[in-house]
C-alpha cells in the first residue's frame, strides 16, 4: 500500500512514514476541518480547510496534502481549534495562527494571522489546548491560562467577556493536565 494520510470525521488516520518526504510525524492534532503534524526534526505541517488562515502557510488556499508551516521550529505540541492552531515551542513559549474574531490568537487583538505570532504576555507554558474559539495553556507553576471566546465563562474568570489576552484561571493550583473541547 502506498504511504497516506487521511482522514475520517474528527479522527486522524496516518499510515504514512514520512509527511511530504520529510522526517517522520512524531504528533498528530485536528482541528475542524485542518490537521497539523510535528516532525521528528520539531518542525511543524499542516493540511486541510484553510479559510482563516489556521493552516499558518500566509494564504487562505486549502492543502490537500501536509506542508511546511514556515517559522515554527523546536516544537514540542499542537492544537488545533475551530479555525485556528496553536504550536508549543520548548522554550515554553505558545505561536498561534489562524481565525481570532473571539481573541483565541492571544496576540490582544480580534484580527486573524495567516502567520505564528507568538502568544502574549505567557511564558513557562508546558501544554496547550484548543476549544472551539478558547485556549487553555497550563504552566509549569501548575497554573492555567486561558483566552478567547467567554459566552459561556469558558475563561473561568467569572465573567462573560471575550478575552484577547491569556488571564489565570482563578482557584486552579497543582493541575497537571488540561483539555479542551469544541
Amino acid at each position: 500500500m502506498k504511504n497516506q494520510i487521511f482522514t475520517i470525521g474528527a479522527v486522524l488516520m496516518m499510515t504514512a512514514t514520512n509527511l511530504v518526504n520529510k522526517a517522520a510525524a512524531q504528533t498528530i492534532a485536528c482541528g475542524d476541518y485542518h490537521s497539523l503534524s510535528i516532525c521528528s526534526d520539531n518542525t511543524v505541517q499542516s493540511w486541510g480547510y484553510n479559510s482563516t488562515g489556521q493552516l499558518g502557510n500566509g494564504t487562505t488556499v486549502n492543502r490537500n496534502i501536509p506542508e511546511q508551516v514556515v517559522g515554527l521550529e523546536g516544537i514540542i505540541s499542537v492544537a488545533g481549534g475551530q479555525n485556528y492552531s496553536l504550536a508549543l515551542k520548548s522554550d515554553g513559549t505558545v505561536w498561534a495562527f489562524g481565525g481570532n474574531t473571539k481573541g483565541q490568537l492571544g496576540d490582544g487583538t480580534t484580527t486573524n494571522r495567516l502567520h505564528p505570532i507568538k502568544v502574549l504576555g505567557i511564558t513557562n507554558v508546558m501544554s496547550i489546548s484548543a476549544g472551539f474559539f478558547h485556549t487553555l495553556a497550563l504552566k509549569s507553576d501548575g497554573t492555567v491560562w486561558a483566552w478567547g471566546w467567554n459566552f459561556n465563562g469558558e475563561l473561568g474568570d467569572g465573567t462573560t467577556v471575550d478575552k484577547s489576552l491569556p488571564i489565570q484561571v482563578s482557584g486552579l493550583s497543582g493541575i497537571i493536565a488540561i483539555a479542551g473541547a469544541g
